[in-house]
């Protein structure tokens, strides 16, 4: 069977962003497991700085996995944190209060 090769041409912009695509893809717990981020890449997820979430971390306010010796998050554990530390609006804080009163 013949094996049928198409060449590609890319510009030098193209080939930096698949370079950057391919280092980031490679990053601690990416290529085990897409739900285990890093820390760069969890204070990416939270919008918040590494420093903040290293904050959080030894602060025991997120849980976190350390195989050997790497500090991983699961996103849902991010995503809990986040719902935890909801703030309600004072429309609805309003709105709670009023609808008590009513029974």
């Amino acid at each position: 069977m013949p094996e049928i090769i198409q060449k590609i041409e890319l510009s030098d912009e193209s080939i930096a962003k698949l370079a950057l695509i391919i280092s980031q893809s490679q990053s601690a717990g990416n290529l085990i497991n897409p739900n285990y981020l890093t820390v760069r890449e969890a204070a990416d997820y939270i919008r918040v700085s590494q420093r903040q979430l290293r904050n959080l971390l030894y602060k025991n306010k997120i849980p976190f996995y350390r195989p050997e010796g790497k500090i991983l998050f699961k996103k849902k554990d991010l995503d809990n944190y986040m719902e935890e530390n909801k703030v309600e609006s004072l429309s609805n804080i309003i709105k709670k209060a009023v609808n008590k009163k009513k029974f």
